[in-house]
Parts: C-alpha cells; sequence; structure tokens
C-alpha cells in the first residue's frame, strides 16, 4: 500500500511525526516502511491513501482474479514455472515461519491455487494439510511470481514497480487479455492509450472500430479487450525502440 501523508518536523529532536489515520495504520505494524518523496505526477493527489491506479500491482484486490487466473498461471509458466522460480528467487528461506526448526534444505509443496516454499520439516509437517493461511501464502507467491514473469519478459528492471499498462502489455503478448476483470478492463485500455498516444502510429490506433460482440460478454468489457489486442503492433514497436536505446552502447 502506499499513501502521501504530510509531516510534522520536530527538528530539536530529530523527530518527524505522521499522522495516518486508521485506514492506514497497518502500514506500519508489518515492520519497516519505504519513505520517499513525492513524486511529481502525485502533487495534484490529496493526502492519505494512493488512488488504487497508483498502488503497487500486487496489492490491488481488483487485480487478484487475474493473477490466479487458470490462463494466466499457464501462460507465465505453469506450476511447475512457479516452483523453479520459488527454489531460485524465493527468498532462501522457509516462507512457514511458524515453526520452531527449520531443516536446511528446502523444497517446494504445492497449495491452492499456487505453491509455497518450505523446508524439510515443515513440508512433511504441512504436506496434505489445507489452511487459509497456507493458501493465502500460496497466492501472494503466484502474484509476485506472475509480475516478475511479466517484468522479465518485457525486459524492466526488478527493482521497479510494474505499471497497470505494462501489465496489460504483457496480457496482449500473452494472450490473456480475457481473464483482465471487468472491472479493470477499462482502465487498462486507458493506460495503454495514454502509452499509445506517445508512438508514431496512435493515428491507426485511433482509426481502429472493434467487431461486433458477443452476446455472452458486455459489449463494453468486449470493446477494451479489443482495443487492447489492438495495441499489440504499434507498442511493439515503442518497446522495441526503448530496448535498443536501453542498450545501445555509449
Amino acid at each position: 500500500m502506499r499513501a502521501l501523508l504530510k509531516p510534522v518536523i520536530a527538528r530539536e529532536l530529530g523527530v518527524v511525526l505522521l499522522k495516518p489515520g486508521s485506514e492506514l495504520m497497518p502500514m506500519f505494524i508489518s515492520g519497516r516502511v519505504l519513505v520517499e518523496s513525492q513524486p511529481a505526477s502525485m502533487a495534484s493527489f490529496e493526502t492519505g491513501r494512493v488512488p488504487d491506479l497508483r498502488q503497487p500491482l500486487a496489492a490491488n484486490p481488483a487485480l487478484r482474479p487475474f493473477f490466479l487466473h487458470e490462463k494466466v498461471i499457464t501462460a507465465a509458466g505453469g506450476l511447475a514455472g512457479l516452483e523453479y522460480w520459488l527454489l531460485r528467487h524465493g527468498g532462501g528461506t522457509c516462507q512457514y515461519q511458524h515453526s520452531n526448526y527449520h531443516y536446511h534444505e528446502l523444497t517446494t509443496m504445492r497449495h491452492e491455487p499456487g505453491a509455497i516454499l518450505l523446508c524439510g520439516h515443515c513440508d512433511n509437517r504441512l504436506r496434505e494439510q489445507y489452511t487459509e493461511r497456507l493458501a493465502e501464502l500460496a497466492r501472494q507467491n503466484v502474484i509476485d511470481w506472475v509480475l516478475d514473469i511479466a517484468r522479465v519478459a518485457l525486459a524492466l528492471d526488478k527493482a521497479r514497480e510494474l505499471s497497470l499498462a505494462e501489465l496489460c502489455w504483457w496480457a496482449v503478448r500473452a494472450g490473456v487479455t480475457d481473464a483482465l476483470p471487468e472491472s479493470v478492463a477499462p482502465r487498462c485500455h486507458c493506460a495503454c492509450r495514454r502509452r499509445n498516444k506517445r508512438t508514431a502510429r496512435a493515428r491507426s490506433y485511433r482509426r481502429y472500430r472493434p467487431p461486433a460482440s458477443s452476446p455472452t460478454r458486455p459489449a463494453r468489457y468486449l470493446q477494451h479487450l479489443q482495443h487492447l489486442q489492438a495495441l499489440h503492433q504499434p507498442l511493439s514497436q515503442l518497446w522495441a525502440c526503448l530496448w535498443i536505446q536501453n542498450h545501445r552502447r555509449p
């Protein structure tokens, strides 16, 4: 979760005071928090919780059905790919923190809807069990994994947050735009359209007219999906230019 807060500075004490309110208080319960200056793009935002569109995608509840969709998991590499990613990039420690003992060797345990990184001791203890705590841990692993796969596919720095437009572009490339929730598709379409206007082929995109919609889906939802699919060619040119600029030798 991200928030814009106005600090009160006590210079004599070397202390900065923040008043987050009850809605934002959970941000300070889990441990350390990231503090950074307000970006110029957020200057018009009100003090408090940052709008959902600018929140980290992993924390956006509206995108959870997309991340956990079977087609998205398959496009990202399947559960076998998730298990490999956990062993390579899962942090190198057992994810089950409610044990007094952890074996030094790590393995993965599949648990709906994904998988969990466990030590050998916790794997023997938890295998064949199902709890909501383990399910939430598996969900978060799937979300982090899909975001990382999308970041790698778009040749983006792993240290940066993925934007909604970038996630939608990955969905277009992976052929999973139909998994986008109806509440997210319009915002995704608008975000991609703003990015597409910066390219030289924006005029051809504006002339695009989607075909008639299927009666099994709301017409507006299908229209947004058709627009996303129409972005494939113009955005491929944009990403190619950006990649060449970033990797051009000095």
